[in-house]
């Protein structure tokens, strides 16, 4: 999530006014680069979908990454917007496979991503130190370097010691 609003100035900015956005910070986050790139599953009935037929007991690979760059369900979903309406990404999955660690995910990137809001407005990412994980499957970074002012420091500009 510090990633991608650092590469986006205009979300940065947005957040920056309003902290009640962190919220669909980290919900575009989630659907613009989310960690499981694809889910496996086995078809429980026969069933057509988009043209194609799909028969009980197919294995079917679901490509999540891909679903949620979908122009049918996100407008401009190759552009990283944290105003869109968010709410059919694919995630943590759907129906009875939905993730049952979302809420805590959730949870614990709200609180990660209020604090570095409020104590590392200046934060910076450097570029050159970048890693990122290469799998077929999971996204993520090895080493994503972040430069900021020492110190304890708070939106209001205040340093505390």
């Amino acid at each position: 999530s510090v990633y991608w609003l650092a590469k986006n100035p205009e979300e940065r900015e947005r957040v920056a006014r309003d902290p009640g956005l962190i919220p669909r910070w980290i919900e575009e986050t989630l659907r613009y680069d989310n960690s499981t790139q694809l889910l496996a599953r086995t078809v429980g009935y026969d069933l057509e979908l988009h043209g194609s037929k799909l028969r009980e007991g197919d294995k079917v690979l679901l490509l999540v990454g891909s679903a949620n760059r979908d122009e049918r369900v996100f407008e401009d979903a190759d552009q990283y917007r944290i105003l869109r309406d968010t709410s059919q990404h694919l995630s943590f999955g759907k129906g009875t496979h939905f993730c049952l660690g979302a809420s805590l995910a959730r949870l614990e990137a709200r609180i990660s991503l209020e604090e570095v809001h409020r104590r590392l407005p200046d934060f910076e990412i450097d570029e050159t130190g970048i890693v990122r994980v290469h799998s077929t499957n999971v996204r993520g970074f090895a080493s994503l370097p972040i430069g900021f002012e020492a110190g304890a420091r708070t939106r209001s500009g205040t340093n505390k010691t």
